[in-house]
């Protein structure tokens, strides 16, 4: 038991830092999925309470608080602090994980859990596989913790240190949200082609027909017929193998389009110069304190005959009206929301490309001025 308590601390201990960090480092991408769920929670009944004003005005602080507890409690398993209280939050915290994985995998209406973020994804089943062994060693550490001794001998020293992993996961997961993920894992990260990622590889063939002989009975494989099949030769079946594996594309859902329904996504992409896209994924939660300096620079970026289009999931109506309130004077293309909140982890946001080429990206608080985006980023 002493072993197995040892071996379950620092396994659970280490993946729970990993894990956390890795939602930590894009929150509200979490905050995304955790919304997902309670989108679907509001099909059933009893689960459909979360389906609600009051826990979707939560779901970005219900992240920010998960990523944050389940690195300390990684820290405070592998330092030994605390391990009653530990192991109480460990054990309930892996059952609220494996009913939501195991919601998920049944139901099969998410398909991710977002368990490692966007850095690993897992399907539900995998998802829900992984929590059934993460709680089994869970309940090995909460009925083993009379095994797990302090890796400090002081308790001050213990203290001091999960005190200061507290304060730099606070910092970490902070600044992540205030900002832009430190590490972009979605297909949309800088100096990703959108164009290569939009292609779809198709499985490479191999194509043969199994022939029977006429007077001998024999059975022979061809990859093609031969000239004297018919006097010679019975079909019997064609057989296909598959020698190299394709790819679906990883960007499926890029699309834009104008007021009148046009499809602009391949003239946008054709365009091989520098421009600038400033996304407002829904308007009615757009930050407006900043929008002043979206417009100066989209005014500078016109001047230097760079194109500068706004781009949305809202109504067109209500972007004319927006536009109006801002006196926002680029255009305004419409796109899918899921795939603009994917884009950028920011509303609004601002992206720089280059023909296909994602150059660079700037959270709504880091917008920068014209000449020295254009000083650093443009040839």
């Amino acid at each position: 038991m002493k072993l197995l308590t040892t071996i379950s601390r620092y396994f659970v201990g280490v993946l729970f830092i990993f894990s956390g960090l890795i939602k930590a480092n894009d929150p509200l991408g979490f905050a995304y999925k955790l919304q997902e769920f309670f989108d679907v929670f509001g099909q059933y009944p009893v689960l459909n309470i979360f389906d609600s004003p009051f826990w979707h005005g939560l779901v970005l602080e219900m992240s920010i608080m998960i990523c944050i507890v389940e690195v300390v409690l990684g820290i405070a398993l592998l330092l030994g602090a605390y391990t009653r209280i530990v192991s109480w939050v460990l054990l309930l915290m892996m059952i609220f994980f494996t009913f939501l994985t195991g919601f998920a995998a049944i139901t099969g209406q998410i398909t991710e859990c977002g368990c490692f973020g966007d850095a690993i994804p897992l399907s539900t089943m995998q998802s829900f596989y992984k929590d059934l062994i993460l709680t089994t060693m869970v309940l090995i550490i909460f009925f083993g913790r009379q095994y797990i001794r302090p890796a400090f001998k002081k308790k001050r020293n213990s203290d001091m240190a999960l005190g200061a992993g507290v304060l730099l996961t606070v910092i970490f997961t902070l600044n992540a949200y205030h900002h832009l993920p430190y590490i972009d894992f979605r297909p949309y990260a800088e100096g990703n082609d959108i164009c290569a990622l939009r292609e779809e590889i198709p499985d490479e063939l191999e194509f043969s027909y199994i022939l029977k002989n006429k007077k001998s009975g024999e059975e022979k494989s061809f990859k093609a017929f031969p000239e004297n099949y018919k006097e010679e030769w019975e079909f019997v079946k064609s057989e296909t193998r598959v020698l190299k594996k394709g790819k679906a594309a990883v960007v499926q859902n890029f699309l834009l389009s104008d007021a009148d329904g046009n499809d602009l996504t391949e003239s946008f992409l054709a365009d091989e110069g520098y421009k600038f896209m400033a996304v407002m994924y829904d308007l009615e939660k757009t930050k407006t304190s900043r929008l002043d300096k979206l417009s100066e620079l989209a005014a500078d970026a016109e001047k230097a005959g760079i194109p500068f289009y706004g781009v949305s999931a809202s109504p067109m109506h209500m972007i004319e009206d927006f536009r109006f309130e801002h006196q926002l004077a680029f255009p305004f293309l419409l796109s899918d929301e899921t795939e603009l909140k994917t884009m950028i982890r920011s509303n609004p946001g601002l992206i720089l490309w280059k023909g296909c080429k994602i150059v660079k990206k700037w959270h709504w608080r880091d917008l920068p001025d014209f000449e020295k985006a254009k000083k650093k980023y443009m040839d």
